[in-house]
């Protein structure tokens, strides 16, 4: 059986627009695939979404870099006593101004999502607390 194949699926990356993603075909051999991605701006956050069908929290790691937010995943399979493997990395750049320590990850319904607050520059003035 050959890959099954998404499309026509637009998923943003930082300013590059890609069409269609391979999927995972559980008939095949160990293979890499790249989930679908989308990073979205609002007025109090930044929310990157990543397809991960089939995933758990345990099968994810998320790491920040500089050069962004660092998805990687995989899933193993047994079926009629063959286990099939299937791997991915993807990075996804971040836009400035956001708090990286704020970020929080949860993973429903096959998909990834991670909030980060955007950081709060104001007006360059703020209140230092005193401790005793």
């Amino acid at each position: 059986m050959a890959p099954a194949f998404f499309g026509p699926r637009r998923y943003r990356d930082g300013d590059s627009i890609d069409v269609g993603a391979v999927a995972w075909d559980p008939q095949a051999p160990a293979e890499r695939w790249l989930p679908t991605a989308d990073v979205r701006e609002r007025d109090d956050e930044v929310v990157v979404s990543v397809e991960v069908p089939g995933l758990e929290a345990k099968d994810l790691s998320l790491v920040i870099s500089p050069q962004g937010l660092i998805v990687r995943g995989e899933r193993a399979e047994a079926r009629d006593g063959e286990r099939r493997y299937a791997a991915f990395v993807r990075t996804i750049p971040l836009p400035p101004g956001i708090d990286l320590e704020g970020g929080e990850a949860r993973v429903r319904h096959g998909v990834l999502t991670v909030r980060f607050p955007k950081a709060h520059a104001g007006n360059g003035s703020r209140r230092i607390p005193v401790r005793t």
